[in-house]
C-alpha cells in the first residue's frame, strides 16, 4: 500500500466476501510464526489478506500510478503463495493427526482464494486500463488460477437470488469455478448456473434452453441485467470506488406532470380497468423517479424487489392513533411464554459465588441453524475502527469500554478455531454527546444475519415481557414518606451465561499486541432478544430465593423495580434503613451491586459509601440533589417532581413535521400535564383535518395557535408536583375520580384524599385524555366515553397501588350519563349499552355522583389550559375546594331523572302465530313416523311411564305415532267436523265428507261409514277408511310412500293400495301429481324434448359444384385381412363417407384406423379427386376435433399451393354439430346407412384385403351415385332420372359407355356447347324435380314451447342406463333463424 493512503470502510459486497475469510488456518504457525508466538501466525495471515483487499479496493485521494499497481499485484501474489504454503502444511498435519478440521480448512482456503482472485483481477484490470490510452474494452472474465504444489479443496459459490450488491461476488466466483473450467461443456455450465440461481436470477436463466448454445445466452442475459454500474458504485453509504464527477444541484428536476390538464373523456374509449394513478390527467408533482435501466423490468414484470418506497400513509395512520387511540396498559400472553418459563426453571443454576447462570432459549436446541458469521463481524469491526480513528478521544473511550469487559472477566479470549457451531456479534459505537456519564455506548447486533441468512435472534425465543409499568412504579413511589432510589450496576453483565452457549456470543477485538482476536462474552448481553427476559426473570428468581431470609428485599424486588432501577421506600425512617440493608444484602448475594443511591432523607444514606451515591454531596447542595427517575425529574431536597422544558425559539413558519417533533418531546407518563398536552393533541388533529402535508407550512389560523402553545411551553418549569401524597398506614383514604368531555376531547382524573389527625389533603394522582373522534359524536355520548375512560383508568391503576382499604367516589357533570348508569344496559341503544355494560363491570352505579362543571377538574383536561394557568391551578392539582372539607360539605346527592328518552332502545313486539304443518319438515313418511315415535318415547320416559327396553322401535310404537299424526291432521283440517262429531251433532251440509257419513272410532279418528259396511270380504279399514284431506302434507307423504313401496306403480295400483285404509278426496289427482314429480318415472318415460323441424340450411337448398359443401362420418369397423391365404392377420378397417349437401353425391375412402393422421390422409385423397370443399360438417367426435385444428393450420396451407387459381382464394370452414343431436347430421347418417346396406349384401361372411375393400367401395360408390334424386320426369321424351352421377360425370355411373365421336373441330365445339347446355339442363331439373321435394316435414311437425335459461332438465346419456341419467340446468340457449330453440348448453347438477 502506498504511503499516505488510509483504509476506508468496505462496501457491502466486499464485507460479505471478506466475511468468509476471517477464520485463520490451523497449523500454519509452524511455517510462519508471528513475532510473539507461533499461535498468532494463521490469524495474522488471514487478517492481513482481508485488510489488504480493503486497502486496494477502496478509493484514495489520488489515483495510484501504474508502477504502484504493479507493486500491489506482486504483493498480492506473494500473500497468496504464503497462504498456499500454510494450507498445504495444515492439511498434511490434519490428515496425519486424524482431526476433523479438514472441512473447515477447505472452507477457509476457498474463501482466501476468492479474495486473492478479486484482488488480482482488479489490479490487472487497472493496469490494463492505464496501459492503454483509449477507452478500455469490456473486461474479460479472469482466467483460471490454480494452486501449484497442493490439491485444491472443493470450492463453490452461494445461491444468487438477484441482489445487485452480491452480483460481483457471484460473477467472479462462478467465472473462476465454472466458466473458465475447460473440463466443463457449455451445457454442463448452464446446468450449474440453473442450480446456483434463484428468484429473479433463476427466472432469467430458465428462459434459455438446456443446450450448448443456451449457456452463452443465459450468462449474457445475467450480465446485461445485473451489470448496473450505478447501483454497484453509486451507493453513498457503501462506496466501492472513488469517481471524479461533477454534480449539478437543481432546484427542481421537473415541474408538475402533465403540464396541462388532459381531457378525461378519452377514458370513455378504454375498457373499464383499475388505473395505477386514477388522477393522471391532472397536473401534480412526481411521486417516484425510476432509472432507465430499471423501468423496462418494471414494465415487463410489474414490480422490482430492490425498489423501496417509504410512504407517509403509515405515518398518517400512526398520527391518527396518536389522538384516537390511547389505550391503557394491557399485555398479551403468547404460547411460547410458557415454554420460556419452563426452560428457565429447568436450566438456571447458581455459581459458587452466588451469581446466576442462565441458558439461551433456542427454538430448536437440537438443530441450531446458523451459518458463518465471523467474516461479517470482522468487516463491521474494521469499519467501526476506521470511523473511530477520526476521533481519537472517542476511540479511546470505546476501547476502554471493551477492555473493561476483559478486566472484569465478562469476556475472555478464545482460539478462533473450534469444531462447535458459533456466532459472532458485530458491535459498533453509538455516540450520546448529551449524556453526562456514557458518551459512547457499545451496541452488540445479534440480528446480523449469518451466511445462511439466519441471525442469533432468529433462532431464539424472545420470552415474555416481564417489565413493569412505568406509570405504576412512579405512582407507587408517591405513597411512601421516606424513599430511596438506586440502580444495579451493569445488571445484564452480572448474570453469567452457560458455557455451552458462550460460543454464540463471540466478538472480535484487538488484543494487547494489537492483533484482532476472538473473544467470548460470558454474561447476558444486551442486543440478544431474550436478554430482557433472562435479566428480569433472574431478579424474580432472586426474589423467591431470598424471601425467607430477606422478606423486605424480596417484596421490593418483586414490586418496586423497573428493570434495573429501584424505586422503593417506607413509612418510617427505621423501616427504610432496614429495607436498604436487606436489599443490598440480597442483591449482593447474587452479584448485583447497587449504585447511584438517592433519597429524600440523609439518614438513609449515612450507612452507604460515598462512592455509591449519585454524588458525594447529595442532599447537601440543592443543585446536585436532583435526578432523573424513570424519565421524570425529581428534586430530593424539596421532594418534588418538576419539568425542564427545552428552550424553544419561535420561528415564522412551521410544518406538520416540526409540530409533531416538538409535541413528541413532552414526556408525561402519569398525565400530570394533561390539560396542557391535550391542546397539542387537538391542534395536531386539526392540522390533520386540514390535509396539510408533512413538509407544508401551517395555515395562518393554525400557526397562531401553535405560536401561542410555544409561548406557553416555557412556563412548564413552574410546575411543581409533591412526590408524597401524605399517605400513612391507618389513615382514612378516599379515591375520587372525575370525568368530563367537550366537543374536542374528553378526559379523566383521579385524586387521592387523605385524612390524618383531622387534617385533610387532596392531591392529583394521575389523569388521561383522549381527543374526540373525527366523526361527529353527540356531547352526551362523549360524556359517556369520558366515564368509560375513568372506569378503565380506575381498574388499571388503583388495584396496583398499596393504599389498603379505600373508599371510592366517581363524579361526572352529566345528568344524562348518570341516568344511563342507573338503568339496565338493555334499555339503551347499542352504543350506550356497550359502554354502560363496560362501566358496570369495573364500577358500581352507587359510586357515581353529580358534580357541577365549575367544580370538575376533568373539565380542564377536556378543554385544555395554558401552562402558566396550569401551574397555579388549585382545581387541577388538588381538586375542588370542598374535597379538603368534611363530607357533609360536599355537594348534595343528585336526584336522577327517572325517565329519559335520549338513546332509549325502542321496544318492538313480534307476535308469531305459526300455521306451518310440522310434517312440512319431512320428505319421507317413514322418517316422520320414527321421529314422532321417539318423541312419544321421550314423553313417556319423562312421565315415568314404562317404555320398551330395546333401542329399536316396535311396530306398536310406529302404529301409535301414525295414529297421532292422523289425529293432529284431522283436528287441523276437519276442525268443525271433529267438533260436531265429538258433541254428537250433525255435521254441516257444506262439509266435503258429508256424503260418507263420518264417525269417530275409539281412537278419536274420523272414519267413513259408506254403503259397503255389511260386506264380509272387506277388512275393517276397507269398510271404514280413515279420512285424510287432499291438501295436507300427510296425504302427500302417504302417496309418495305408497309410490316407493309399490316400485313406482301406476295410478290404478296406487289408488287401490291407498283406499285399502284411507279415503282421500280427489286421490287420483294427488297420485298423478306425485307420479309426475317423480324423477325415476319421468326418466322411465324417455320422452325427449322436441321442436318443430327446422329449415334446411342454405347449403342444401342452393346449387353448387359437387362436394363444395360436404358432410362426413365414419362407418365400421370391418374385418380386413393383411393378405390372402392361411393364418392371415385380421385387423379392423373403417370407411370415411363424404356426402355432398346439394347433389347428395357420395364419396367413400377406406382407412385402417380412427386416428387423426389416417383421417388426414383419407381427406387428402378425397380433395385430390373431388376438389377442396368450402365447408365441411361433421359430428364432434375426437377424430374430427383433433383434425380441425391441424387442417386449419397445416393442411389447407399445403393444398393452397397445388390447387388451381380458381380455388386458391377459398378457405376451408369446419363446423361441428351440437353433441347429442345426430339428427342434425341426418344427410351423412343416411349415406352411411345406404353404404352399409350394399356392403353387407355383397360381403356376407367374406373378409377382404385392403385392396379388395378399396375396389368394393368404388363399386358401391358408383351404385350410390346412380340412384335417382327425384321421381322420373313427366316428360315422355326423357327416360332417364336425375342422379348424382349427372353432376359428377354427366350421366349415371352404371350407364353404358357411348361410342367415340369423330369429326371436325367445329363439330367438337358444337358438341362442347351442347354439353354446356346439357349441364344447365341438369341444374334446371335439380331445381324443378329435386329441390321442391324437400318442402315436406316428415316428423316434428308441431312447434313446442322453447326451453328457457335456468330450467331443470334431465340429460340423456346413451352410455348410461336411464335410471342413472343426471339432472341438469340450462345455462344458455341458441335460437334458430325462426326463433325456435333447438340447441342449449346444460350444466349438470351435483345430484
Amino acid at each position: 500500500m502506498s504511503e499516505g493512503q488510509e483504509p476506508i470502510p468496505q462496501d457491502a459486497s466486499q464485507k460479505k466476501e471478506a466475511a468468509q475469510l476471517a477464520p485463520p488456518i490451523e497449523g500454519s504457525s509452524r511455517r510462519e510464526p508471528s513475532p510473539k508466538n507461533t499461535g498468532a501466525g494463521p490469524s495474522t495471515t488471514s487478517d492481513r489478506l482481508v485488510k489488504y483487499e480493503s486497502q486496494i479496493c477502496t478509493a484514495s485521494s489520488s489515483e495510484p500510478s501504474l508502477f504502484t499497481l504493479k507493486v500491489r499485484l506482486d504483493q498480492t501474489q506473494a500473500l497468496w503463495e504464503k497462504v498456499e504454503r500454510e494450507y498445504e502444511t495444515a492439511s498434511k498435519t490434519a490428515l496425519r493427526e486424524g482431526s476433523g478440521n479438514l472441512p473447515l480448512l477447505q472452507n477457509k482456503y476457498e474463501h482466501c482464494y476468492a479474495v486473492f482472485e478479486r484482488c488480482a483481477s482488479k489490479l490487472s484490470e487497472d493496469i490494463a486500463r492505464m496501459s492503454v490510452p483509449t477507452s478500455p474494452p469490456r473486461t474479460a472474465p479472469p482466467t483460471e488460477t490454480f494452486s501449484r504444489g497442493c490439491s485444491l479443496p472443493p470450492c463453490d459459490t452461494e445461491i444468487f437470488d438477484g441482489d445487485y450488491l452480491r452480483w460481483p461476488t457471484f460473477r467472479d466466483l462462478f467465472t473462476a469455478i465454472y466458466v473458465n473450467n475447460s473440463r466443463l461443456t457449455p451445457v454442463e455450465k448452464l446446468f450449474h448456473l440453473n442450480a446456483k440461481t434463484s428468484g429473479e436470477a433463476h427466472a432469467i436463466v430458465a428462459k434459455s434452453p438446456l443446450t450448448n448454445d443456451g449457456f452463452q445466452s443465459a450468462w449474457s442475459a445475467l450480465q446485461d441485467r445485473f451489470e448496473n454500474k450505478r447501483l454497484l458504485m453509486g451507493t453513498p453509504a457503501k462506496p466501492m470506488l472513488k469517481i471524479d464527477t461533477t454534480a449539478f444541484v437543481l432546484p427542481n428536476l421537473a415541474g408538475n406532470l402533465p403540464t396541462s390538464t388532459i381531457d378525461r373523456n378519452i377514458l370513455d374509449r378504454l375498457p373499464n380497468m383499475p388505473l395505477a394513478d386514477p388522477s393522471f390527467f391532472q397536473p401534480s408533482q412526481i411521486d417516484l423517479l425510476l432509472g432507465a435501466d430499471i423501468l423496462p423490468s418494471v414494465l415487463l414484470s410489474g414490480w422490482r424487489p430492490n425498489i423501496s418506497i417509504e410512504s407517509e400513509a403509515t405515518m398518517e395512520t400512526l398520527l391518527t392513533k396518536f389522538w384516537e387511540v390511547e389505550d391503557l396498559p394491557c399485555r398479551l400472553v403468547k404460547e411460547t411464554d410458557k415454554l420460556c418459563e419452563d426452560f428457565f426453571v429447568r436450566t438456571t443454576t447458581r455459581s459458587c459465588d452466588g451469581k446466576y447462570i442462565v441458558s439461551l432459549p433456542f427454538k430448536d436446541s437440537e438443530h441450531i441453524d446458523l451459518g458463518h458469521s465471523r467474516s461479517s463481524a470482522l468487516a463491521q469491526f474494521l469499519r467501526n475502527e476506521t470511523r473511530l480513528k477520526k476521533e481519537p478521544a472517542l476511540k479511546d473511550t470505546y476501547d476502554s469500554v471493551i477492555q473493561e469487559y476483559i478486566d472484569l472477566g465478562h469476556m475472555k479470549p478464545v482460539p478462533p478455531n473450534t469444531d462447535k457451531i458459533n456466532f459472532y456479534l458485530p458491535h459498533h459505537a453509538v455516540f450520546k454527546p448529551e449524556s453526562a456519564t456514557t458518551k459512547v455506548r457499545v451496541v452488540f447486533n445479534a440480528s446480523s444475519p449469518s451466511s445462511n441468512g439466519n441471525s442469533l435472534n432468529d433462532i431464539l425465543y424472545p420470552g415474555p415481557v416481564l417489565q413493569s409499568d412505568l406509570t405504576l412504579q412512579i405512582l407507587k413511589w408517591r405513597t411512601f414518606k421516606f424513599v430511596f432510589n438506586a440502580d444495579i450496576t451493569k445488571m445484564y453483565r452480572q448474570i453469567l451465561l452457560n458455557q455451552e452457549h458462550t460460543p454464540f456470543q463471540r466478538i472480535l477485538f484487538r488484543n494487547g499486541q494489537g492483533d484482532i482476536s476472538d473473544f467470548e462474552l460470558q454474561t447476558v448481553t444486551f442486543g440478544v432478544n431474550c436478554a430482557p427476559f433472562l435479566a428480569l426473570r433472574t431478579l424474580q428468581q432472586l426474589s423467591d430465593d431470598v424471601n425467607a431470609q430477606y422478606p423486605r428485599a424480596s417484596h421490593i424486588i418483586s414490586n418496586y423495580m423497573y428493570v434495573d432501577d429501584v424505586l422503593a421506600g417506607a413509612h418510617t425512617e427505621a423501616e427504610a434503613i432496614l429495607a436498604i440493608r436487606e436489599l443490598r444484602a440480597a442483591l449482593d448475594s447474587a452479584g448485583f451491586p447497587l449504585r447511584k443511591w438517592t433519597s429524600n432523607e440523609r439518614a438513609l444514606l449515612k450507612a452507604l459509601p460515598k462512592e455509591h451515591l449519585l454524588s458525594t454531596d447529595f442532599l447537601d447542595l440543592e443543585e446536585v440533589s436532583t435526578t432523573k427517575t424513570l424519565g421524570v425529574r425529581w428534586n430530593a431536597t424539596t421532594d418534588e417532581f418538576y419539568f425542564v422544558p427545552t428552550e424553544v425559539t419561535i420561528q415564522a413558519n412551521y410544518s406538520k413535521r416540526d409540530v409533531l417533533s416538538q409535541i413528541a418531546k413532552l414526556f408525561d407518563p402519569a398525565g400530570w400535564l394533561s390539560p396542557f398536552v391535550v391542546q397539542a393533541k387537538i391542534l395536531m388533529q386539526d392540522i390533520w383535518l386540514a390535509s396539510v402535508e408533512w413538509d407544508e407550512f401551517l395555515p395562518t389560523e393554525l400557526l397562531h395557535r401553535w405560536h401561542d402553545f410555544l409561548r406557553s411551553y416555557s412556563f412548564l418549569h413552574q410546575v411543581r408536583i409533591p412526590r408524597w401524597v401524605h399517605f400513612q398506614p391507618g389513615v382514612q383514604v378516599q379515591i375520587h375520580g372525575f370525568c368530563d368531555a367537550s366537543q374536542k376531547a374528553y378526559g379523566a382524573a383521579i385524586y387521592v384524599r387523605i385524612q390524618r389527625d383531622g387534617v385533610i389533603s387532596a392531591n392529583l394522582l394521575t389523569s388521561k385524555t383522549k381527543v374526540a373522534p373525527v366523526k361527529t359524536v353527540s356531547l352526551p355520548r362523549l360524556e359517556l366515553c369520558g366515564a368509560v375512560l375513568l372506569a378503565d383508568l380506575w381498574t388499571a391503576i388503583l388495584p396496583q397501588i398499596p393504599f389498603g382499604r379505600i373508599e371510592s367516589f366517581l363524579w361526572t357533570d352529566s345528568t344524562i350519563v348518570l341516568a344511563w348508569l342507573n338503568k339496565p344496559p338493555c334499555q339503551w341503544t347499542t352504543f350506550v349499552a356497550n359502554r354502560v355494560t363496560k362501566i358496570a363491570q369495573n364500577t358500581d352505579a352507587s359510586q357515581w355522583s353529580h358534580v357541577r362543571s365549575e367544580h370538575n377538574p376533568a373539565d380542564l383536561a377536556s378543554r385544555g389550559v395554558a401552562a402558566e394557568e396550569l401551574a397555579t391551578s388549585e382545581l387541577w392539582w388538588h381538586g375542588p375546594s370542598w374535597l379538603t372539607q368534611p363530607q357533609d360539605s360536599w355537594p348534595a346527592p343528585y336526584e336522577s331523572v327517572s325517565d329519559i328518552d335520549i338513546e332509549k332502545r325502542p321496544i318492538r313486539c313480534h307476535l308469531a302465530c305459526p300455521e306451518q304443518d310440522m310434517l312440512e319438515r319431512f320428505s319421507k313418511l317413514d322418517k316422520a313416523l320414527r321421529v314422532f315415535a321417539y318423541v312419544q318415547r321421550f314423553i313417556q320416559r319423562s312421565q315415568k311411564r314404562p317404555i320398551p327396553g330395546e333401542l329399536q322401535l316396535s311396530n306398536i310404537e310406529i302404529s301409535t305415532a301414525e295414529r297421532l299424526l292422523i289425529f293432529i291432521t284431522q283436528r287441523r283440517y276437519f276442525a268443525l267436523e271433529y267438533a260436531c262429531l265429538s258433541q254428537k251433532r250433525p255435521i254441516p251440509a257444506s262439509s266435503a265428507i258429508k256424503n260418507m257419513n263420518p264417525f269417530l272410532d275409539p281412537h278419536g279418528l274420523i272414519r267413513a261409514c259408506g254403503r259397503v259396511t255389511a260386506s264380509e270380504v272387506l277388512q275393517y279399514d276397507e269398510r271404514h277408511p280413515i279420512f285424510l284431506p287432499y291438501n295436507c302434507q300427510l296425504a302427500r307423504l302417504l302417496v309418495s310412500f305408497t309410490h316407493r313401496i309399490s316400485l313406482h306403480g301406476g295410478n290404478q295400483l296406487m289408488v287401490r293400495l291407498i283406499r285399502s285404509k284411507f279415503w282421500i278426496p280427489r286421490v287420483k289427482n294427488l297420485v298423478k301429481s306425485v307420479i309426475f314429480s317423480c324423477k325415476i318415472c319421468v326418466i322411465h318415460k324417455k320422452k325427449l324434448q322436441t321442436q318443430l323441424m327446422g329449415e334446411l340450411p342454405k347449403e342444401r337448398t342452393s346449387f353448387s359444384r359437387p362436394f363444395t359443401y360436404t358432410g362426413m362420418d365414419y362407418a365400421g369397423p370391418f374385418d380386413i385381412k393383411n393378405y390372402t391365404g392361411r393364418a392371415c392377420l385380421i385387423t379392423k378397417g373403417y370407411v370415411l363417407v363424404f356426402v355432398c349437401f346439394s347433389t347428395k353425391a357420395i364419396h367413400l375412402e377406406p382407412t385402417s384406423d380412427l386416428t387423426t393422421e389416417k383421417f388426414l390422409a383419407a381427406f387428402a385423397r378425397f380433395v385430390s379427386r373431388r376438389g377442396c370443399p368450402r365447408q365441411v360438417q361433421s359430428d364432434n367426435g375426437k377424430t374430427f376435433v383433433g383434425a380441425a385444428a391441424v387442417l386449419s393450420r397445416e393442411f389447407l396451407q399445403a393444398v393452397k399451393e397445388s390447387v388451381t387459381t380458381t380455388y386458391s382464394h377459398q378457405e376451408l370452414l369446419w363446423q361441428f354439430i351440437p353433441p347429442g343431436a345426430p339428427h342434425m347430421g341426418g344427410l351423412w347418417e343416411a349415406g352411411v346407412k345406404s353404404f352399409k346396406t350394399l356392403f353387407y349384401k355383397s360381403t356376407a361372411t367374406r373378409k377382404y384385403t385392403f385392396e379388395e375393400l378399396s375396389t368394393l367401395l368404388a363399386k358401391i360408390e358408383a351404385c350410390l351415385n346412380s340412384r335417382p334424386l327425384a321421381p322420373m320426369s313427366e316428360d315422355p321424351t326423357d327416360l332417364l332420372a336425375l342422379t348424382p352421377g349427372h353432376f359428377l360425370v354427366g350421366g349415371p355411373l352404371l350407364a353404358t359407355v357411348e361410342p367415340e365421336i369423330k369429326g371436325a373441330s367445329t363439330s367438337i365445339i358444337n358438341r362442347w356447347q351442347h354439353l354446356k347446355a346439357l349441364h344447365q339442363q341438369f341444374r334446371l331439373r335439380w331445381k324443378e324435380e329435386y329441390l321442391k321435394e324437400l318442402h315436406k316435414r316428415t316428423k316434428w311437425q308441431v312447434p313446442t314451447r322453447n326451453l328457457e335459461v335456468g330450467e331443470m332438465v334431465i340429460i340423456k346419456d346413451d352410455n348410461l342406463p336411464s335410471n342413472e341419467w343426471r339432472l341438469g340446468r340450462i345455462d344458455s340457449v341458441f335460437p334458430g333463424p325462426d326463433g325456435h330453440v333447438r340447441i342449449t348448453n346444460n350444466v349438470p347438477t351435483s345430484t
